[in-house]
């Protein structure tokens, strides 16, 4: 069954982002339930081959930043848990969501050379 997908102002603006040599990583702000880890994620998958997702608020991964947000700790767990994130591949967008604190996220932005989907 194919979900029903609503174009949103974002969706433009996505394109318009890569298009853009000088990119910076990109951050999604936004209210709860908009649609924008929907939009980012169905937007990764149709521009790249190789998309890494994390959400933070499921239980696989929620408890990687109760140790604390060391970047190479964070990178550890997480390739534990699914050993196929390839965090090498220099086009391949990493995409996070429900990152819990400003100081997780900070951290978080050390190693995203594309973008997150932050809700708040």
């Amino acid at each position: 069954m194919n979900a029903m997908y609503l174009h949103r102002k974002i969706d433009d603006f996505l394109k318009a982002w890569k298009k853009n040599k000088n990119r910076l990583p990109l951050i999604v702000r936004g209210a709860i339930h908009v649609g924008k880890t929907t939009s980012v994620l169905r937007f990764a998958k149709a521009n790249y081959s190789n998309v890494i997702y994390i959400d933070f608020a499921s239980d696989k991964y929620r408890h990687i930043l109760s140790n604390g947000f060391d970047v190479d700790s964070i990178v550890k767990a997480i390739t534990f848990i699914n050993p196929n994130c390839n965090y090498s591949e220099p086009y391949c967008p990493k995409i996070m969501s429900g990152v819990p604190s400003k100081a997780a996220f900070n951290a978080l932005t050390a190693f995203m050379p594309f973008f997150l989907a932050v809700p708040m």
